[in-house]
């Protein structure tokens, strides 16, 4: 998109100060050609190049696969990316327009007389709308309503072009992030904005509110990868029961579940398969999940768990409260655990889906 909209900017419109130069524009239709042809040195050679095709239209796929469908905007959780669309289309509307001779790419010199192209222009720059942000912005949206898997993509993409557009139309100058100095401001530490954003700390959040009595979290994962994130949980986990295990290793999985009463899984984002839930099933362990994506297919809420919603740490502090609090409901939500299915028997369902798929 990079290549085929900078190259048409250059050709059909005016460059701006973002346009790649056109050696560069080369160097990415070259590289880009030479990925594709590495593409097809693969055991399945050639035709991994129409699979993303056929994945897509592959009718077994958007059925029986959550993310493939186009999103549901009745669903809240979609609401962010309507919100991004809606800002993006009207960033472009309400962004400033110039006189013809800007927009015709060249503005005239009070003082001189000489004119000079609108690239040096300040408020030019942030308010044009090129080939290429609307070949990114319109091509990741509409993958995006075709599909919600790809709304991640779409996010990724469309942020930098929605916020510069909007900058100008609310007249404000990025460079103001640089303080009069010319120095970078300070970094801030991290804040409650990624206090929200992370499920382990909102579930060190919510154990701290629960009664020191006959509560205990146990959290596992390498404590050495991010030395600074595990300093901050550590101060964070106020609660006598919290306990930080470090990272363990398959063979001691099963004992580390056979010591808990409840799994709980509080994703602030939509998971697929969840293979800790099955784990959990399989241990015999009630299952507290969000109410998000693939774990409300794997968790019955009142039946074999809970589901909560996601990021209410209220919710969530309720209702652990309640399994600690309530006598036989972990018994009662333990008893209606159904066998879990074994990988062979997975992969069977999942051949027999695709020979309904090919025959459908």
């Amino acid at each position: 998109s990079y290549a085929v909209g900078d190259l048409a900017q250059r050709w059909l419109a005016t460059p701006t100060e973002r346009t790649l130069p056109q050696p560069v524009i080369f160097q990415l239709f070259g590289a880009t050609i030479a990925s594709f042809l590495a593409a097809a040195v693969n055991p399945s050679g050639i035709e991994l190049w129409i699979y993303p095709f056929l994945t897509l239209g592959s009718g077994a796929m958007q059925a029986y696969i959550q993310e493939w469908l186009s999103p549901d905007f009745h669903q809240t959780y979609f609401w962010p990316f309507a919100g991004m669309l809606a800002l993006g289309v009207l960033g472009w509307i309400f962004s400033k327009t110039e006189d013809s001779e800007a927009l015709a790419g060249v503005f005239t010199e009070p003082d001189s007389g000489t004119v000079a192209h609108d690239a040096l222009r300040p408020d030019t720059a942030q308010s044009r709308v090129t080939i290429t942000d609307l070949l990114l912005f319109l091509g990741t949206g509409a993958a995006g309503l075709l599909s919600a898997r790809h709304i991640p993509l779409f996010a990724i993409v469309a942020t930098p072009i929605i916020v510069r557009h909007w900058l100008a139309v609310l007249d404000l100058d990025p460079k103001g992030l640089i303080d009069s100095t010319g120095k970078n401001q300070p970094a801030k530490p991290l804040g409650s904005l990624f206090a929200v954003l992370n499920w382990v700390i909102l579930l060190v959040a919510v154990v701290n509110q629960l009664p020191h009595e006959g509560v205990r979290l146990t959290i596992y994962g390498s404590l050495d990868d991010f030395p600074d994130y595990v300093a901050d949980l550590r101060a964070r986990a106020t609660h006598p029961g919290i306990r930080f295990a470090g990272r363990i290793d398959r063979a001691a999985l099963w004992a580390a579940l056979a010591q808990a009463d409840v799994l709980a899984v509080p994703s602030l984002w939509y998971e697929t398969a969840a293979l800790v839930i099955q784990e959990g099933f399989a241990a015999g362990l009630p299952v507290v999940a969000a109410d998000l994506g693939a774990l409300t297919e794997r968790v019955r809420d009142g039946v074999d768990g809970l589901l909560l919603p996601a990021g209410d740490a209220a919710a969530w502090r309720d209702a652990l409260r309640r399994l600690r609090d309530t006598p036989g409901l972990l018994d009662q939500l333990r008893t209606n655990i159904q066998p879990v299915r074994t990988i062979a028997e997975h992969v069977s369902e999942i051949e027999r889906v695709y020979r309904a798929g090919v025959k459908g």
